[in-house]
């Protein structure tokens, strides 16, 4: 029976309602025409904690725009990553996670050395230390720019930074004005459907992202796995191998940006339902395994006007809410582990892990201009992570 996607209806409801809307105005800057000049004025902020010119930056780093994704036809951020110079893109076999490889600097399965932030704001699950494990990809319709640091970045932001470090920079009004919706469709029964909107109203200016999408994913055929290896060893018969990978997922993404003269206040969400287990998670094909994650994020900036006009102060507030659970199988009906006294498992090895997680982050900075060709920024700041839930059933 094939598994029942409940984010298909809301998908095709709301490809009905955005479809008029399809050719809207699109207002984005385009990076390929500027000049020579124009493109020395390009900036990137994660290199010094500041917007810094990038043929200025401190640091080996990239900055892709938006006109870049666009041009090269460019679907979700790990195709987009890609393009990197000395940034390479696998995936771990459980879900089909990425893995970001800087100058050939990994660890295992989890990327615990690179560091990714959204507007600056690390989404780093306590847990594994990267971005967890149901990831399930990112949509780059409502990026304005990624900016990439191609070696370490643990002076400005720690250990988690040590390889490298990515910023996802979402658009706001100086990126894009008007409205713009979207529809895509493609193999492996592969639909979504986005809209952005942006506009001002006196000193206030919002921009508006919502996208939803459905995938079966890739069926990529494996011809053995662990479980071909175990039943070589204990003369049982219960992999599923060959058989294919499971990839799919459905995804609903949503942002909003919202900035005033002196504050701005951004509040993200990414949920996947579904989202199937890969080449499985213990190596061993499971056509069942799936889980659903859930990430909310909140970001909000104070940048006050003093009459000094040499120091410009600011302080940030951040909050991320990660829950994660998986219901997988890690070896398939019939395992029997009995000759080593482990067991016999009619229904299959399963394991249903599941966590919750909140970070709180609070900061504040003082960027002092008052020199010629330098600049000092003072800061201190908190951060509190906690896993403060988990449960766990298993047979």
């Amino acid at each position: 029976m094939p598994k029942q996607r409940s984010l298909k209806y809301f998908l095709l409801g709301f490809i009905t309602s955005a479809s008029p809307f399809v050719l809207g105005a699109d207002n984005s800057l385009d990076y390929l025409n500027l000049s020579l000049q124009e493109l020395g004025k390009l900036k990137i902020s994660i290199a010094t904690g500041n917007d810094t010119p990038l043929e200025q930056a401190p640091a080996i780093a990239s900055v892709i725009t938006a006109a870049d994704i666009k041009a090269l036809g460019l679907r979700n951020l790990d195709e987009v990553l890609q393009i990197v110079p000395g940034l390479y893109v696998s995936v771990s076999p459980i879900t089909y996670t990425p893995i970001y490889t800087f100058r050939g600097i990994r660890s295992g399965l989890n990327n615990p050395q690179i560091l990714m932030l959204i507007n600056n704001t690390p989404i780093t699950s306590v847990f594994s230390g990267d971005r967890g494990i149901q990831w399930g990809g990112f949509p780059v319709d409502n990026i304005a720019r990624i900016e990439v640091i191609r070696g370490p970045g643990s002076a400005l932001y720690g250990a988690d930074a040590f390889a490298g470090v990515i910023n996802i920079v979402t658009k706001t009004t100086q990126d894009f004005r008007g409205l713009e919706a979207g529809i895509r469709a493609g193999s492996f029964n592969t639909a979504d459907t986005w809209v952005i909107g942006s506009g001002s109203r006196g000193a206030t200016q919002t921009t508006g992202y919502l996208s939803v999408g459905t995938t079966d994913g890739q069926k990529r055929t494996v011809k053995s796995d662990a479980q071909t290896v175990n039943d070589s060893f204990f003369g049982t018969n219960a992999s599923l191998a060959p058989g294919n990978v499971n990839t799919g997922y459905d995804s609903l993404d949503g942002h909003i940006d919202i900035k005033g003269s002196e504050w701005q206040f951004q509040s993200g969400i990414n949920i996947r339902e579904n989202l199937e287990a890969g080449a499985g998670a213990a190596q061993a094909l499971d056509t069942d395994g799936e889980g659903p994650s859930k990430r909310w994020t909140t970001n909000l900036i104070f940048s006050p006007e003093i009459e000094n006009r040499n120091w410009q102060p600011e302080l940030q507030l951040s909050s991320m809410y990660y829950h994660e659970s998986s219901n997988i199988t890690l070896f398939p009906e019939n395992t029997d582990f009995s000759v080593i006294g482990g067991g016999s498992f009619p229904d299959g090895v399963i394991g249903n892990p599941e966590k919750w997680e909140r970070h709180f982050r609070i900061a504040f900075s003082n960027l002092y201009t008052g020199f010629n060709d330098h600049t000092i920024r003072l800061g201190t700041g908190y951060s509190l992570a906690d896993l403060y839930k988990v449960k766990e059933s298993r047979n």
